[in-house]
């Protein structure tokens, strides 16, 4: 939480800055509103998707203990679903038919789905408890951002000596540059997603998007997610806007091919490729947390190996010829 609280304090801080300069610089009161803003942001939508899960539970099983619980029959088009639409139709008509002789037919796979669920509910919890509580460090962090300036400075400056100042500012630089890359691209292609699926009348657009977010985020392909929502517009939809529905979702899976390197280069001396390769390999060792931390350990090896490069050989003068014939 507090190396997550540190991250979160140099992305944010430029319009931390820009906010608290437009209020007279009442660098407590932004603070103060960031972290109460952020909780409620994180708790209240949390708390309703709560709320409204369990009540969806609940109502599931009143009707399935009465055997009012029926699911309606799938289209024709979904045997046109590619590789498992026949597949999908037999499982399906089975289920709108005699749905308890279904349910029994696939109660081990449903149970280790249910495993599965409620063990990512728990740790979302608990991500959920670290992330709120990263925000509100990050909120403090920047109300004292000069103090923890002088401090990152004072630390870099014992470790490299003179060079401490620059080391920082290559710190803060790649922090934002992988934020604004990675994270301001992963926000774009989930609002995108979600405009796309509002328009078609997908249902629950919002909670799609936020799984587009999620997967972005991670660096692996929308399409993951967006594939089954374009297969499902098929049946539901003519031809002509489920194919322009299709066409948007590889738009939008993709588009991070152009966004990133615009967007993660801004405000760092260092090539974004190198900055790309850091944030994802450190994704694959340390999750989300690996992407800035990667990009940052890989973006300093960067510099070292270039100042390094570019370190001029110390040579001993040979001494004085005197007439400059030979020595």
């Amino acid at each position: 939480p507090i190396l997550w609280g540190a991250i979160l304090a140099v992305a944010l801080h430029p319009m931390f800055l820009k906010i608290s300069g437009r209020l007279g610089g009442k660098k407590k009161l932004v603070g103060i509103l960031f972290i109460l803003l952020s909780i409620a942001a994180i708790i209240l939508p949390s708390v309703m998707l709560v709320n409204k899960s369990i009540d969806g539970i609940a109502h599931i099983t009143e009707q399935w203990k009465e055997g009012a619980l029926e699911v309606p029959p799938p289209s024709e088009k979904v045997k046109e679903w590619p590789v498992i639409g026949e597949k999908t139709y037999n499982a399906w008509s089975d289920a709108s038919t005699n749905l308890a002789a279904t349910v029994n037919k696939f109660r081990p796979q449903i149970e280790a789905v249910g495993k599965s669920f409620f063990g990512m509910v728990a740790g979302g919890g608990k991500g959920l408890l670290s992330f709120t509580f990263s925000l509100i460090l990050a909120g403090i962090f920047m109300m004292s951002a000069d103090s923890c300036a002088g401090l990152a400075q004072a630390l870099a400056g014992r470790l490299v000596g003179g060079s401490g100042e620059e080391l920082v500012k290559l710190v803060t630089g790649t922090v934002r540059g992988v934020a604004l890359g990675v994270v301001g691209t992963a926000i774009i292609q989930a609002l995108l997603a979600g405009i796309g699926m509002a328009v078609m009348g997908i249902p629950l657009p919002a909670i799609w998007a936020f799984l587009v977010l999620l997967v972005a985020v991670m660096q692996l392909p929308p399409i993951l997610i967006l594939g089954p929502i374009a297969a499902y517009a098929f049946s539901t939809h003519s031809s002509g806007p489920a194919i322009a529905f299709t066409v948007w979702c590889l738009f939008v899976s993709f588009c991070d091919s152009f966004l990133k390197p615009i967007l993660m280069g801004r405000g760092v001396d260092i090539p974004m490729l190198v900055i790309l390769v850091g944030a994802l390999g450190g994704m694959m060792v340390s999750g989300i947390m690996g992407l800035f931390l990667g990009a940052v350990v890989v973006a300093l090896a960067y510099r070292l190996f270039i100042a390094w490069l570019h370190e001029k050989p110390i040579v001993d003068k040979p001494a004085d010829a005197g007439d400059g014939t030979e020595n």
